[in-house]
């Protein structure tokens, strides 16, 4: 009778325990699955925010690099109008001694050199031998065979400049512009090309480049040609390098 009792109450235990495991399943199936979809959006989350970030990024880059490529053509073009103006200034000086009609002196070469913003003026007879110059050296001295001046006389051009060059006797570094006179004499006057290279340095793409990285110390800066070659750029080493 007692093992009949003990039996029967085995069996009613069995639906207390498939009821406790039927109520854990209800709590952790649904946890779970709550979780994986928490998961699931967050990283969904954390992947568009990356995106967004990255995206921003790039439209922030892309607006910089057009300011900075705004600013070094913006200085280019200023290099340019430099040197345009550089030669305009030699040839009106060139033109503007070619057309004296009175007679030379060093004195008046001197004279006209100031008033021109020029600083040297050598006056050249048709055998090429300067009879006049401005700060009167030079007089007397002949032009050697393969030389810029000489090379000037025997082309056809009415006018010329040189690119900077130093002085075959002082050494000294001159832009040089030539004007040939209708009766063969000619003309040689020059700017020191210290004045013009102060100028010029601050013109210079690595320049330029140096006082960008300066406001944005976190960017690095390069500036190509067409051809991919690094011109200037806030890391030194990689300037002459290609780029694709």
């Amino acid at each position: 009778m007692q093992d009949t009792c003990q039996g029967s109450n085995s069996v009613l235990d069995l639906p207390k325990n498939k009821k406790t495991l039927n109520s854990w399943k209800s709590f952790i199936v649904p946890s779970l699955l709550i979780f994986v979809l928490f998961l699931v959006a967050g990283l969904l989350v954390t992947n568009a925010l990356s995106t967004f970030y990255y995206q921003e990024r790039v439209q922030e880059a892309s607006l910089l690099a057009k300011s900075y490529a705004s600013v070094l053509s913006t200085v280019i073009d200023a290099e340019h109008q430099l040197d345009q103006q550089m030669q305009s200034t030699l040839q009106v000086a060139g033109v503007t001694v070619s057309k004296y009609t009175e007679g030379f002196s060093n004195e008046l070469l001197a004279t006209m050199a100031a008033n021109l913003d020029i600083h040297v003026i050598y006056l050249y007879n048709k055998d090429l031998v300067i009879t006049h110059s401005s700060d009167g050296k030079y007089i007397g001295w002949e032009t050697p065979a393969k030389h810029p001046v000489r090379d000037f006389y025997e082309s056809a051009e009415q006018f010329h400049v040189d690119e900077i060059r130093a002085d075959t006797v002082s050494g000294i570094l001159y832009k040089y512009g030539y004007y040939r006179f209708d009766d063969k004499r000619m003309v040689q006057v020059g700017i020191l090309a210290s004045n013009i290279e102060e100028l010029y340095a601050q013109f210079e793409p690595q320049y330029i480049v140096e006082r960008l990285s300066k406001e944005a110390t976190h960017t690095r800066l390069a500036f190509l040609d067409p051809k991919g070659e690094v011109l200037a750029a806030t890391d030194p080493s990689i300037i002459g390098t290609m780029i694709d």
